[in-house]
């Protein structure tokens, strides 16, 4: 991640946490990684091109794709994980949107992909979580790590 982006992303993610989702996120320190909880782990990812390509993926513990549903949607249905997934992705979207927006101004024209979601695997989450290029936070108590990735 170009550091120019970091500032921008600490302060448009949680702007869009709170208006679509009504929770609290926070910037957060590298140590949250060392106090994750034991939880099973999501990352939902979308691609971008056009003025410039690059890549959003948001990686949080599954429990709050339910909080981001039930915010949204305003009613909490434990048996549907797809509603859950779905709010999920829609954070991504929007806060993909917005970071465009601010990094490259209202005039570029950018193509997103659908976001995707995964789960994964706990070699998998430590392997993300040693690369350099993630941007913590503590949302609702939990760690969540924000990747946004641009190629030239």
């Amino acid at each position: 991640m170009k550091t120019e982006h970091e500032a921008i992303i600490q302060r448009v993610f949680p702007e869009v946490l709170e208006k679509m989702a009504f929770v609290f996120a926070e910037p957060a320190d590298a140590q949250v990684v060392n106090e994750l909880v034991d939880e099973k782990w999501l990352k939902a990812s979308m691609a971008f091109s056009g003025h410039f390509g690059g890549e959003l993926a948001l990686i949080i513990p599954e429990p709050l794709c339910a909080v981001f549903a039930e915010n949204m949607l305003g009613a909490a249905d434990e048996n549907s994980p797809q509603r859950a997934h779905d709010a999920f992705k829609e954070v991504l979207n929007v806060t993909c949107g917005n970071i465009l927006t601010e990094v490259a101004g209202e005039g570029p024209v950018f193509d997103l992909t659908v976001p995707q979601v995964n789960p994964l695997s706990n070699e998998d989450l430590t392997t993300l979580l040693q690369g350099q290029d993630l941007l913590a936070f503590i949302i609702e108590d939990q760690p969540a790590f924000l990747q946004f990735s641009v190629f030239s």
